[in-house]
């Protein structure tokens, strides 16, 4: 997984496609993969702004791809 999402230049990028997590995403996306292929729940907790949403988009887009799993992707929506 590692080699395919660090392999092209436009890491980091939201336009033009394709957007690809930032180097120090890709452990975390991997643990959380293996996590939830092993039965147990994802939860990401980290401060603002630190890449959460890209981490579980990556993740569940794995898992929906390679491994053809279902789940639920829950959010909080903060506006003041």
């Amino acid at each position: 997984m590692e080699q395919t999402l660090t392999n092209q230049r436009m890491r980091g990028k939201i336009l033009p496609p394709p957007f690809l997590p930032y180097p120090q995403q890709i452990p975390i996306i991997e643990k959380m993969i293996h996590s939830i292929k092993d039965g147990l729940n994802g939860l990401i907790i980290q401060p603002t702004a630190t890449g959460k949403s890209v981490e579980a988009a990556f993740t569940a887009r794995h898992l929906i791809w390679e491994n053809h799993m279902k789940g639920l992707y829950l959010y909080d929506e903060n506006e003041g």
